[in-house]
């Protein structure tokens, strides 16, 4: 089990990544503090710091290997077109690349709760899994999407996973990170709908609200208006 203790330090941190710029280094400063929270519950496996630890430990890919097993049983039940092919058996580069590494640990941290028990803190570490979510859909995917089509796969159907983690219990933020993998896939009106679902799932009381309704109006506009009655409906899949 990995109980989660945030720190004064940790909160802080969270909150500068909230509000900076986000520039090439960002994945690796959200997998820095993703491991500064889990490795204060001194981890017991070593398997489990070999997939976690951002510096300088050994990537343990017999371990990896468990992981992506876990995340092509579960993808199978995502309804989520255009995907593409579960990942499988993983046969890793010869030589890992700094990309590779990030976009590993990346896929380990999203679906974190499918490889062992969290306490503590939860919903501050969902908070930055889901700054996790971003920094792989914006910054790592189109980094490693042709010349590593395995860690590829593997870290796009983790995302998705994690997405549809909320799909219960939060269906706004579900909608706006299935806006986020849809328009990374260039899905234009499935991501238009998911973008209406999201709006019309968040209060208006909710800080995001404006920026959702923003955000969905002005793609909106740039579509055609044939596009409207397409993206009127739910579910955006």
């Amino acid at each position: 089990m990995i109980t989660i203790r945030a720190t004064a330090q940790n909160i802080a941190q969270y909150q500068r990544l909230l509000a900076s710029e986000w520039g090439k280094k960002f994945p690796e400063e959200v997998l820095t503090l993703l491991w500064a929270l889990v490795s204060g519950a001194r981890l017991r496996r070593e398997s489990m710091v070999g997939l976690l630890d951002p510096r300088t430990a050994p990537f343990d890919l017999e371990a990896f290997q468990r992981v992506v097993d876990r995340i092509s049983q579960a993808a199978a039940f995502i309804p989520i077109a255009g995907l593409g092919v579960r990942p499988s058996r993983y046969s890793p580069p010869r030589r890992l690349s700094n990309a590779v590494r990030v976009a590993n640990r990346l896929s380990c941290y999203l679906t974190l709760s499918a490889h062992c028990s969290l306490a503590g803190d939860r919903e501050f570490l969902a908070d930055i899994q889901a700054l996790a979510f971003q920094a792989a859909v914006h910054f790592v995917l189109p980094e490693i999407r042709i010349k590593h089509p395995a860690e590829h796969a593997i870290l796009l159907h983790a995302g998705a996973l994690f997405a549809v983690g909320y799909a219960a219990r939060d269906q706004a933020h579900f909608a706006y990170m299935l806006s986020a993998i849809h328009g990374y896939l260039g899905h234009d009106e499935q991501r238009l709908r998911a973008l209406l679902a999201s709006f019309r799932f968040t209060s208006p009381r909710d800080h995001s609200y404006l920026t959702k309704a923003q955000e969905y109006w002005s793609e909106y506009l740039d579509a055609s208006s044939s596009e409207l009655m397409v993206c009127t409906s739910w579910p955006p899949v």
